[in-house]
Formats: structure tokens, sequence, C-alpha cells
């Protein structure tokens, strides 16, 4: 009966690529977790996925890539040990495995946030965190006025895709500065009045971060039940205020999921040319390597590059690989972007 139950998931999926991209937490107590780890590696490179894996004494945490046979093994296998058996993978497809190697590390938390280095006592998820609200409960609740959408996530995912109606008065930079960027912004008297529907990818930070709030005193916390990236795909709400696409933590950088979602609005633009523009790329200056929108118009004529300095560069892979275009000063970029390179 078990075996049944954690094939369930993989019988009941419509393969769509050749690969899957999973993306994967789970709060427990892991005893001997630096053990776990060790085991846990050699399993996941005896199987050949790729991706990035985090396991510390309160669970793990992952997104990984692989064929369908190795990622069938890998679910197969997790959801053997006793204490991940309800595990919950939440499943993309790909053509193409969309990482370029395995890192499987231990650490304190399998999302930092290090609040005991803010003076504050660190939360257990499994016995302080939010109301778990399902997508259609989550978009009904979001539009009453006493409803306020959170965003955790850091600014460039932010500026990726979000909802309409989140509640942002200042940027956030970095998930571990929310405790600061909490007190800053959200009003004392939303403790009482206000019910806080907080958002992330996948739903792993919300579970620390909305156990924070409530610690913090705020009444009505919630969290979205398996992240932006299950509201997405969710045919009931059928993507209802949400702009743009989903940034993700592999090659694929954003995805959209507009095949669910009947009602699609572009909410980014090119840097050069301020056209639409959802292509979201890294610099070709090596030094830099910076991430930004640029249109596949402008990149030949700026060198994919996010500013005048980067173009001229002499780590400019263009210009290292002597295949740049002269280009005139009527091409080059106007903008300067500021986004910051992704770290894992």
């Amino acid at each position: 009966m078990q075996n049944e139950q954690m094939l369930m998931q993989i019988e009941d999926e419509k393969i769509t690529g050749t690969h899957r991209v999973l993306l994967y937490y789970f709060y427990t107590k892991l005893n001997n977790a630096e053990s776990f780890w060790k085991k846990h590696k050699t399993f996941s490179e005896s199987i050949g996925v790729k991706g990035r894996i985090i396991v510390s004494d309160e669970g793990i945490n992952g997104t990984i890539a692989g064929t369908i046979a190795q990622t069938d093994m890998y679910m197969y296998g997790l959801r053997m040990h006793p204490l991940f058996r309800k595990l919950w993978f939440k499943i993309d497809y790909s053509d193409h495995n969309t990482f370029p190697r395995l890192s499987v590390k231990y650490r304190k938390e399998i999302v930092a946030l290090h609040l005991e280095e803010k003076n504050s006592k660190d939360l257990n998820p499994i016995d302080c965190t939010g109301t778990h609200l399902k997508p259609k409960e989550f978009l009904e609740l979001s539009r009453q006025k006493n409803a306020i959408i959170v965003d955790v996530r850091n600014e460039y995912e932010y500026e990726t895709g979000h909802f309409t109606n989140t509640f942002r008065p200042k940027k956030l930079f970095h998930y571990r500065d929310f405790p600061e960027w909490q007190k800053e912004n959200i009003p004392e008297e939303y403790k009482e009045n206000m019910h806080i529907l907080t958002v992330c990818t996948g739903g792993i930070k919300c579970e620390k971060l909305s156990g924070y709030l409530k610690d913090e005193g705020f009444k009505n916390v919630y969290q979205l039940n398996g992240g932006i990236a299950t509201y997405l795909k969710d045919k009931e709400v059928d993507g209802a205020d949400y702009d743009g696409q989903l940034y993700v933590f592999d090659d694929r950088i954003a995805v959209s999921y507009s095949e669910t979602r009947s009602k699609y609005k572009v909410l980014t633009k090119c840097v050069h040319c301020q056209k639409s523009s959802e292509r979201l790329v890294n610099s070709a200056n090596r030094a830099c390597n910076e991430q930004f929108f640029c249109c596949i118009g402008c990149q030949p004529k700026t060198l994919r590059s996010c500013s005048k300095d980067c173009m001229v560069a002499e780590e400019n892979e263009y210009l290292m690989c002597g295949i740049a275009e002269t280009t005139t000063e009527a091409q080059k970029p106007t903008t300067t972007n500021t986004k910051k390179k992704v770290q894992a």
C-alpha cells in the first residue's frame, strides 16, 4: 500500500518532456543529519540527477533535474525514508537537464534566514507556521479589503513576476532582510485587523517567515500552499491576479506557465529599447554576469551587455571570441541594469 501511495503522484502525471525538474522541501526533525547528508549525496550521485540539495537538522530542501527514469528513482528512493513518505514534489518538464552539476550540502538551515543572528529566536515551522491556503482559497481571501499579500522573495524575483495587489511599499532585496523590512513597513495595527498572506516560489520561505510573523504578534497569517509555482498551474484560479513570469533557479531562469493561464500580461521590458520582453539573460561581461531583460533584437547590438562599461570590457565574451559586430554610439545601451547575479 505504501509503495502505491509513493508512486501515485508519478503515475497521475501527464509527461510533456524528456526531463523533469523537481522542486521540493520537507521540514522534519532529522537526527544524525550529517550522516544522512553523506548517504543522500552518494545516492543522488549514483542516480545521475543534477541540481542543488540542502540537508540540515530541520529537514531537506532541493531543486533538481534529470531524465524521467532518474527522477522516478529519486522520488521513489527519497520517499522510502520513513520521514519523507509525505514529501510533495512540484514537477515541471523540460527537453534537457536544467542544471550543469549536482551540489549536495549540509547547512544549519534548509533556507537561510539567520533569525538567531538578528537577536531573535529561531523558529521551527513544525511548531509555528501560517495557515496553508489552496490556490482558490488564497485568491478569494486576497481580494478582501482587510487582506494584504506579502511577497517574501528577493527583488529580482519579484520584478520578474508578482501578484498585482502585493503589499510592497519598499523594495526587499534579500529574503534574509525580511525581519527588518517587516518592522519598517508593516504597520503595527495590521497585527490585529489584517489578514497577512505570504507568498514565495515553492512555499519553503513562507513556512518560517509566516511563523515569524505569528511570533511577532500578527493574529491572522497565511501562506500559499505550494507557492506561486503551484498557483500558476492551478486550472481553477487560471493564474488570476498574477502578472509576468516566475523566476526559477535553473537555466530556464523564468517560466510563464502560459499554457495554464488564459490571461497573460508581460510585466518586464528590455533595458535598452524599453519594449516588452521576458528574455532574461546574463551580461556577456564575465566580470559582471548581472542578469537583465534584453530583447533578441538588442542583444547583438549591445553585445549582450547591461551597461556601456560591460560592452567594452576586456572580459566581454563577444569581444574575447572576436565575433562582436561594429557597434555605433546609437546602438549602445542607454540604461544601466541593477539586477544582481543570483546566489544559490
